[in-house]
């Protein structure tokens, strides 16, 4: 995992966040629930991602 990535995953997770609490203050709490499992998703994303990468680099090495 490189600095890009880690950059990338924490500017998704505080992005997200930041705006499920700014729609939350403004009453729109069903947009703000979106907000929130689409961060998530994104980040799973990422994270199955770096499963996958992983799995196929141990591949190699066999």
């Amino acid at each position: 995992m490189n600095v890009t990535t880690i950059i990338t995953m924490l500017g998704i997770g505080v992005g997200s966040a930041v705006a499920e609490k700014v729609l939350n203050a403004f009453g729109k709490s069903d947009m703000a629930s979106f907000i929130n499992i689409s961060g998530l998703a994104g980040l799973g994303a990422m994270a199955v991602y770096f499963i996958v990468e992983l799995i196929a680099k141990l591949g190699a090495l066999l």
